[in-house]
C-alpha cells in the first residue's frame, strides 16, 4: 500500500495477553474467509485417551482456574506432546489438554483449553480483523511466558532468557531509545504496570519514554499529538473499592469483554480525529498464547526463527531457533483493503521493531 506508507506518521501497538490465534479468531474461518482457522474437527486427547475437539463456547471468564501453564517446559509439552521430545521430533500441537490436566488436576477441566470464541462473542476484535487485515502467521517470539515475549517487542531479544526473570533487560537497547536518539518520538502509555521499566537505558529518562496516565493517549489522539511510535499497555490488575475496575489485558481468567472494550476505545480514539486516522497504523497483537490451543506448528530454523544474538538459554537449554505458538494479530489503517488476509509472511514480535525501523529510520 504505497499511499499508506507515504502518509504513515504514527504506529500504535496495543499488546494484549495470553490468547492463541485459534482461541480468539479460529472460528472466523469460512469458505469466504480462509484464514487457516478451525472448524471443530481439530482435537487433542486427554489423559484417558479420549478425543477432545475444539469448540466455540469459550466464556469471557471462568474457564481457567487455575491458570493454564505457559512456561517453557509446559509449552514444549503443548507443542510436541512431551516435555522432553526426541531430537528432531515434529511439532504435533497435541499436548494442550494433557498439560492442563496436569496443572488443574482435573480431566474435565483439561478440556477447557480447547474452548474457543464464537466470532459473535468478541465482535470488536473479529470485526476489525475482517474490516482491515489479519495476520495468520504471527507467532510469539519465544515458546514461553509473557516477559521474554514482551522483551522481544521492546528490544528484539530476551538476552538468553525464556523465564520470568526481570533484571537482565538492562543489557538490551530498546526501539524507543533507538528512535529518540535518532530524532524521533516514542512513548509507552500504561496504567498500572509495564515491564519496560526494567530496561536500564530508559530509567534515566522516564519522563521522556513513559506516560503513566493512559488517558493521555486518548487526549493525544484527539489533538493529533501522538508520538511517532506508541506502545499501549492494558490494565493488568483489577481494582476494588467504591469504583472497581476490571483488568483489561484479557489474561486468563480476566474478563475478555473488558479487553474488547479497550480495543474498541483505542480504535475509536484514533478514528475520531481525521488527521490522526489517516496517518496511523494500529497493530493489535497478543504477547503469547497462554497455554490455549492452536493447531498450526510454530516455525523452526532460518529464516523464520533466527537467533537474534549469540546468547542461548542454559537452563532450560534453548537456542532461540524456533518460535512460540501462534497469536492473534490485526492491522488497522484506512489504507488497508477490507478483508485482507496476510498468510504468506511469518511474523513474530520483533517484526514490530523491524517495521518501525523501516518506516522511521529507513533501516
Amino acid at each position: 500500500m504505497p499511499a499508506g506508507l507515504d502518509n504513515l506518521k504514527h504506529i500504535v501497538v496495543l499488546m494484549m495477553e495470553n490468547r492463541s490465534f485459534d482461541h480468539m479468531l479460529g472460528f472466523l474461518q469460512s469458505p469466504q474467509y480462509q484464514i487457516d482457522g478451525i472448524d471443530g474437527t481439530q482435537l487433542n486427547r486427554d489423559s484417558t485417551g479420549e478425543p477432545v475437539k475444539a469448540t466455540n463456547d469459550a466464556a469471557y471468564s471462568g474457564d481457567y482456574d487455575p491458570d493454564v501453564a505457559h512456561d517453557f517446559i509446559d509449552v514444549t509439552e503443548q507443542i510436541y506432546g512431551s516435555k522432553a521430545p526426541a531430537p528432531g521430533a515434529a511439532p504435533s500441537m497435541s499436548g494442550f489438554v494433557t498439560n492442563y490436566g496436569e496443572v488443574s488436576g482435573s480431566v474435565s477441566k483439561s478440556h477447557h483449553v480447547m474452548k474457543c470464541f464464537a466470532p459473535s462473542k468478541i465482535p470488536v476484535l473479529t470485526s476489525l480483523a475482517q474490516s482491515y487485515a489479519v495476520c495468520t502467521r504471527w507467532f510469539s517470539s519465544v515458546p514461553g511466558p509473557t516477559l521474554p515475549n514482551r522483551a522481544y517487542v521492546h528490544a528484539a531479544s530476551s538476552v538468553g532468557h525464556v523465564d520470568m526473570t526481570i533484571n537482565w533487560w538492562k543489557e538490551s537497547k530498546t526501539i524507543y531509545e533507538l528512535l529518540v536518539d535518532n530524532g524521533h518520538t516514542a512513548k509507552i502509555y500504561y496504567t498500572d504496570a509495564t515491564m519496560a521499566l526494567t530496561f536500564g537505558g530508559m530509567l534515566d529518562r522516564q519522563s521522556l519514554f513513559f506516560e503513566p496516565d493512559f488517558d493521555q493517549f486518548f487526549r493525544d489522539c484527539a489533538s493529533n499529538n501522538l508520538p511517532e511510535y506508541s506502545f499501549l499497555e492494558p490494565r493488568y490488575n483489577p481494582t476494588d473499592g467504591d469504583d472497581p475496575t476490571e483488568a483489561s489485558d484479557q489474561h486468563p481468567d480476566h474478563d475478555v469483554e473488558a479487553g474488547e472494550q479497550l480495543i474498541h476505545d483505542v480504535f475509536v480514539a484514533i478514528g475520531k480525529n481525521a488527521d490522526t486516522w489517516k496517518s496511523t497504523l494500529l497493530v493489535i497483537v497478543y504477547d503469547e498464547h497462554g497455554g490455549l490451543f492452536d493447531h498450526i506448528p510454530p516455525p523452526e530454523g532460518t529464516p523464520e526463527a533466527t537467533p537474534p544474538d549469540n546468547i542461548q538459554s542454559v537452563d532450560p537449554p534453548f537456542g532461540f531457533d524456533r518460535l512460540g505458538v501462534r497469536v492473534p494479530a490485526v492491522l488497522v489503517s484506512p489504507y488497508i483493503q477490507s478483508g485482507t488476509i496476510i498468510s504468506d509472511t511469518v511474523f513474530d514480535h520483533s517484526s514490530v521493531i523491524a517495521t518501525a525501523r523501516k518506516v522511521f529510520l529507513g533501516a
